[in-house]
């Protein structure tokens, strides 16, 4: 349920004010003016192999990865609180639950035939068998969705200020050096990622500056066609 959720504009989804909290989420970092939107996409195919109807077996609980995602995030996390400033830590904590939420709204649309189907079981499961993308899946598939979490996650479902948006690239940088020294990714495939951060850290605050612009602009506009 979404309290309190305004339309961003344009109809890009609910967003909320600069402290209220994504579902599970730890508070938004203060920044005047910032806003943090996440519309929830419910994933339902409703498409079953063999008629199963979606219910979980113990073969698909055997087949959740070893680490999970969530689980390797979670340590990514609890290791930068050992090395950063209060302030710096909150900003990675608030970006790491950002990118899981980005992974669970939007990864699955990447995965094979087979893992769908296993994700549609147990995402689709009852109580306490229900899980999330990031509770299914390992880490493997956090660096092919960082593209998605930068240029489209960041930009169309997150409103927020400068200093935020600064920090998905660099924490996004950090993240894929860490998961290529643990082999959770290839070398190649982290530098990659990487270069991704480092053009977000870069990139994002200045298309955010140009859309307040813009906003204005399209403002000025319609106050000037209410005159006439």
């Amino acid at each position: 349920m979404l309290l309190g959720a305004m339309l961003t504009p344009g109809g890009a989804g609910p967003r909320w004010p600069t402290g209220h909290s994504l579902p599970g989420a730890s508070p938004a970092p203060a920044e005047k003016g910032a806003y943090v939107g996440y519309a929830r996409q419910r994933h339902v195919r409703g498409v079953y192999p063999r008629g199963d109807q979606g219910v979980p077996t113990m073969s698909d609980t055997a087949r959740i990865a070893k680490p999970t995602i969530a689980e390797v995030l979670a340590q990514f996390v609890s290791d930068q609180r050992q090395r950063l400033a209060p302030k710096t830590f909150t900003n990675y904590q608030y970006i790491i639950e950002l990118l899981e939420h980005s992974l669970n709204g939007y990864a699955y649309q990447s995965l094979s035939k087979g893992d769908a189907a296993l994700f549609d079981r147990l995402h689709n499961a009852k109580g306490t068998e229900r899980r999330e993308f990031c509770e299914i899946f390992g880490p493997e598939h956090i660096l092919p969705n960082v593209g998605e979490f930068l240029g489209y996650f960041m930009v169309r479902k997150v409103i927020a200020g400068k200093e935020t948006l600064r920090a998905a690239g660099t924490v996004t940088r950090k993240l894929a050096k860490c998961l290529a020294e643990k082999g959770y990714a290839k070398g190649e495939d982290a530098e990659e990622a990487a270069e991704r951060g480092r053009e977000a850290a870069r990139d994002l605050p200045k298309a955010d500056a140009l859309t307040s612009l813009l906003h204005e602009f399209a403002e000025y506009q319609e106050r000037g066609d209410e005159k006439d």
